[in-house]
């Protein structure tokens, strides 16, 4: 079901309990990892409650360690955006914890405060809490659009595909 394990065993034998035998075993290395659907590599991390995929979310002003979602334009703490179907994972899932996109592709939550946005146009915070807007001046990015979204009417929230570059 999409998880693929390597293991490079010397000397040694796994048996079908998973235990092991042997007595010249200079190392055991096994590696561990998840692959499903997505386009980017995400992180099981600390955040508030109600995140959604596609939220671009901030370090919290009180908890740096627990994500919040961002709600000032080009914000200095933005860390990112929630994944929604990721390709790689990591870390563990918890109660109070979210998938943070680390790199890679990933649909991202858009408005067209700043005008319509284009492919490859740069993404920032907004002042609609979770949702990028096209940056039109210097300052925090979180990604750059693949798509293009034109929704004419600013007060309605989108998704584009966006590639990460934290900037």
């Amino acid at each position: 079901s999409g998880e693929y394990i390597y293991s490079a065993v010397t000397g040694i034998t796994i048996n079908n309990t998973g235990s092991v035998a042997g007595t010249n075993a200079p190392y055991i290395q096994v590696t561990f990892c998840q692959k499903t659907a997505g386009a980017d590599l995400a992180e099981w991390v600390p955040a508030q409650a109600g995140l959604e995929p596609g939220d671009v979310v901030s370090a919290n002003d009180s908890d740096s360690q627990n994500l919040v979602k961002s709600i000032k334009p080009y914000d200095q703490t933005a860390v990112g955006i929630i994944s929604s179907e990721p390709g790689w994972t990591l870390g563990n899932e918890g109660p109070a914890k979210a998938l943070l996109a680390l790199t890679g592709r990933v649909p991202v939550k858009v408005s067209t405060i700043n005008g319509p946005i284009k492919r490859g146009d740069p993404l920032t915070t907004s002042v609609t809490a979770g949702v990028a807007m096209k940056a039109t001046k210097e300052g925090q990015i979180i990604g750059k659009a693949l798509e293009d979204y034109t929704e004419e009417d600013s007060g309605k929230i989108g998704k584009v595909e966006a590639l990460l570059n934290l900037s």
